[in-house]
């Protein structure tokens, strides 16, 4: 909800609050893997044993041609679905997150006959509980292992602007300070990870997980991970936990531009530039213990400070009032954070020499040529762009497969290029067509093994070319006005990995979407839609990787069947 006073003609405050809550159980994910098999285990009483039993391992098969749903089932999985939507899981995850925003902004549009002043500020809390299945990672799949995530944090951000009111000699300007704060509270239940605790299941997850036992564990008459959790925790079924001291970050900028216009004969010239300047202050404090990290818990804080600017410039050419063309070089950057040392389970890991407490921001560097035209007595408007972004110090997810962990390093360069079209032309009085289209080519420049990427290769999930055709019409109906769209989305295949395998290719698709509205009243209007008309079922995301080869995977993520619905908007005054 929001709440606007204005005291005078130029002066306006907004309040505004939104809470929302949402609410996610099982996975979008759809299952398509073939494991050929599953692993059965069986129990004989051991008491040498520091489970309490010895545990042997069969493999049963299943028919190749099998998806999981159907392999662990003995091809009965008991449900009428196709197997495309078919999952087999020991356990559903399942999330829940809440958020109050409260909002504030001023607007006061005369500072002293010179300019103009702006504020927007906001304060947020974010809570979410969510749970992780692990059943399959830890254990493939012969028991449950999960993790439990707790979060609570708040964000306040500040944003103040000052913009010249009219044009002076030649020139316009904008400058403004940004203010954006990070906080995590004392969270000794950031994480906790728990497996079954039947003495089967405490034998299964230790003898499994044999390679994490020995005699630092001993001294502190911990044989298992029964005795790790009764120990450390007070409860058998932990195994792990992860505990927050402190989260905080923090970016401050300030920023300016200038522009000057003049007029050149064959029309006008305008010159841009415009400076960000940045500083990032970040630290990290938490504690983890259990299985992951060894007999004794360790602690740490990490943390770092960035500085440094970002630039703009930009010149256009105006012949008249209805083209411009123009080029431009801007730069960007994303906050760096932080990692954390490594658990000791990923010491060893082939990648851990590529891992550091904390990862730095990256960069683009924008190089833009374009032209913005109105043709035809402006039932004709053009926009068009060719571009090249080169992507430094990109921040990458490397995954450790020994342990399972991620860390986040700087391991990537990368380029862009490509052109954008964008049309749009008035038929009529009331029918107008839009066509849009776009050609991007992004790849590596450099190798980074721990991607399985090689200097040259396509980036991922990007997909060469994408289009979108719409045609509007309005007409009349019962007396009222009335508007109907149809339009036509397009996009071309893409890859969700590299070292890329058929399976991690996900085919071009196109969608048709209906919609259209009606005007009741001055004050109310009726809107209706129907999108991906024609139902057409197809993949955003494809992707064969896996932590073991044994495990197989293939996981797919479907567009949204046909979707109809409607939508009432009222507006009071």
């Amino acid at each position: 909800m929001q709440l606007q006073w204005e005291p005078s003609e130029d002066t306006r405050f907004n309040l505004g609050y939104i809470n929302q809550y949402s609410r996610s159980e099982g996975t979008r994910i759809a299952d398509r893997s073939r494991p050929g098999g599953y692993y059965a285990p069986s129990f004989t009483p051991n008491p040498d044993s520091p489970w309490g039993y010895d545990v042997d391992y069969d493999v049963v098969p299943c028919d190749p041609t099998w998806e999981r749903p159907a392999c662990f089932t003995g091809g009965n999985p008991g449900v009428s679905s196709p197997s495309r939507y078919t999952i087999y899981e020991i356990m559903d995850q399942w999330s829940k997150a809440s958020t109050d925003l409260a909002s504030l902004s001023f607007e006061h549009d005369d500072l002293f006959g010179i300019a103009s002043v702006s504020y927007v500020g906001s304060w947020r809390e974010n809570k979410g509980n969510s749970l992780d299945n692990w059943s399959r990672l830890d254990m493939a799949d012969m028991m449950k292992t999960w993790i439990i995530n707790e979060d609570k944090s708040n964000r306040v951000t500040h944003e103040l602007r000052f913009q010249s009111n009219e044009r002076r000699g030649g020139f316009d300007w904008t400058v403004g300070l940004f203010q954006d704060r990070y906080w995590e509270g004392y969270n000794p239940n950031a994480q906790w990870q728990y497996h079954e605790d039947s003495p089967q299941g405490i034998a299964l997850f230790s003898d499994w997980n044999d390679w994490a036992w020995g005699p630092w564990y001993e001294e502190q008459g911990i044989y298992n991970v029964g005795d790790l959790g009764r120990i450390l925790y007070g409860d058998q079924s932990k195994n792990y936990n992860l505990t927050y001291h402190s989260v905080t970050s923090k970016e401050e900028a300030a920023f300016g531009e200038l522009n000057y216009s003049f007029d050149a004969g064959a029309g006008r010239i305008e010159i841009t530039g415009g400076i960000r300047y940045f500083r990032l202050d970040d630290a990290t404090s938490y504690t983890q213990s259990g299985i992951w990290i060894g007999p004794e818990a360790t602690s740490a804080t990490t943390g770092g400070q960035e500085s440094g600017n970002r630039k703009k410039l930009s010149v256009a050419w105006m012949p008249n009032s209805d083209m411009n063309i123009y080029a431009l070089y801007s730069e960007g950057y994303r906050p760096g954070g932080n990692n954390g040392p490594l658990p000791n389970a990923c010491l060893g890991d082939e990648f851990a020499p590529s891992h550091r407490d904390r990862y730095t921001s990256d960069k683009i560097d924008n190089y833009e040529l374009g032209f913005k035209a109105n043709l035809m007595d402006r039932r004709l408007r053009l926009a068009s762009a060719i571009y090249n972004i080169d992507w430094t110090d990109v921040r990458t997810s490397i995954y450790m497969p020994s342990c399972g962990f991620s860390f986040t390093a700087n391991a990537a360069n990368a380029r862009s290029r490509g052109v954008e079209f964008e049309s749009q032309v008035w038929l009529g009085i009331n029918t107008t067509l839009t066509f849009n289209a776009a050609y991007t080519d992004s790849i590596m420049l450099n190798d980074v093994p721990a991607l399985g990427a090689q200097k040259g290769d396509d980036m991922t999930m990007v997909p060469k070319y994408n289009g979108y055709l719409a045609l509007d019409q309005g007409f009349r109906l019962f007396d009222r006005d009335a508007f109907a769209r149809i339009d036509v989305a397009t996009y071309g295949p893409f890859k969700s990995h590299f070292n890329v395998r058929d399976e991690d290719r996900a085919e071009g698709y196109t969608t048709v979407n209906l919609s259209g509205r009606l005007h009741l009243s001055d004050s109310m209007t009726l809107g209706l839609f129907a999108n991906n008309l024609l139902d057409k079922e197809y993949v955003t995301y494809r992707s064969a990787r896996s932590r073991t080869s044994s495990s197989q995977p293939l996981n797919e993520i479907y567009g949204d069947g046909r979707t109809i619905g409607m939508r009432l908007d009222l507006r009071f005054e």
